[in-house]
């Protein structure tokens, strides 16, 4: 079973890895938003922003699988599905609210042209999923 999540953590580390790279380590870490009078805020609609709007959520979806394939435990796959089901939802629209508060219009322009998750059904904007 672990051969077959290989390729979940693998893809989920090398978005780790170049989210490290284009977004730093201070913007990674939360570091940027604690503390905005140090840190210049800035919207990222490049690199793998460009394609996705939570690169970040969607390498913790990865490994999450993976370790759900790779052990076979139904503890983790039960522990996914609250993942995708309850706690992501509720993040990212946390995390939308605060990023449209922040940067207004330019997050919205944004948020309407950036799925977000690189998915073909992953167009559909949390605004829409709540009509």
């Amino acid at each position: 079973m672990w051969l077959a999540a290989l390729p979940f953590f693998a893809l989920g580390w090398r978005t780790y890895r170049r989210i490290f790279s284009e977004f730093g380590g201070r913007k990674l870490s939360g570091e940027a938003e604690l503390r905005p009078e140090e840190h210049e805020q800035q919207l990222v609609t490049s690199g793998l922003h460009r394609g996705m709007r939570h690169p970040i959520y969607f390498a913790h979806l990865c490994n999450m699988l993976g370790w759900a394939v790779g052990s076979g435990l139904a503890v983790n796959f039960v522990l996914l599905a609250i993942s995708l089901i309850v706690t992501y939802p509720l993040m990212i629209a946390l995390e939308e609210r605060e990023l449209e508060k922040r940067f207004g219009d330019s997050y919205r322009k944004y948020k309407t042209s950036v799925p977000l998750f690189p998915l073909p059904f992953a167009r559909v904007t949390l605004k829409e999923t709540r009509n």
